[in-house]
């Protein structure tokens, strides 16, 4: 679970927010959470009702709407209640629940024009799905990466925060060409790496050191907006 962060903002290291891909239970991305903590930052990884308690009665009932409940609860609490800086980091479907989650309101720049500590400062995806608002999964790709195909987004956070967008160059699941178009909708600042769709098991070290360097270069722009 995150923890609170109280060092003055441009030696705070900030939270990473772990948003995951679909048909992944947590434990996929335990090496990552543990190398990112081994960096200094704390990390905080959101149940998501729709890839989660696949025993559960309710289960097929879930939908992205309600990952985004989910990931948005936690970093209303990570910001209003422990004023933390927050990178939110998103693999595969995750990208689509990240965007989706994040309200202005809860970003760094908004909170500071109010006087106010704390925000969600960047967006990091890698191999990971983004849409405009409007569109659907059965629009965009005529299939699901999970439950919900035909909801439609309604917030792009992406289109009010920073974001970088590292393209796994081996990819099967989304190739390159995709991932440069995701790229592009959002404006990310792009990287390059050769991994597949699932760098967080495959190249765990760096992808950590990659979403901490961008972290720390997030946090040395907010330090130097104010």
């Amino acid at each position: 679970m995150a923890s609170s962060i109280t060092s003055p903002l441009s030696t705070n290291k900030a939270t990473i927010v772990i948003v995951q891909g679909s048909f992944h239970t947590p434990i996929a991305y335990k090496a990552l959470e543990e190398h990112l903590r081994s960096l200094g930052h704390p990390t905080c990884h959101p149940n998501l009702p729709s890839c989660t308690n696949i025993e559960d009665p309710t289960f097929p009932s879930k939908y992205l709407i309600d990952d985004a409940l989910a990931v948005r609860l936690e970093i209303t609490r990570l910001v209003e209640y422990e004023n933390n800086l927050v990178l939110v980091a998103m693999h595969s479907y995750g990208g689509l629940v990240g965007s989706e989650a994040i309200p202005e309101e809860l970003t760094y720049a908004h909170r500071k024009a109010r006087g106010l500590s704390g925000g969600v400062i960047h967006l990091y995806y890698f191999s990971a799905f983004i849409l405009p608002v409007g569109q659907s999964v059965l629009g965009a790709f005529g299939e699901s990466p999970n439950n919900d195909i035909r909801t439609k987004l309604s917030r792009a956070a992406y289109t009010y925060l920073p974001s970088t967008y590292l393209i796994c160059e081996n990819d099967q699941a989304a190739p390159p060409k995709y991932q440069e178009m995701f790229a592009v909708t959002a404006g990310a600042r792009i990287d390059r790496r050769s991994a597949g769709h699932s760098a967080m098991l495959s190249q765990t070290t760096l992808l950590a050191e990659k979403i901490s360097a961008a972290a720390e270069l997030a946090v040395q722009e907010a330090s130097e907006s104010m």
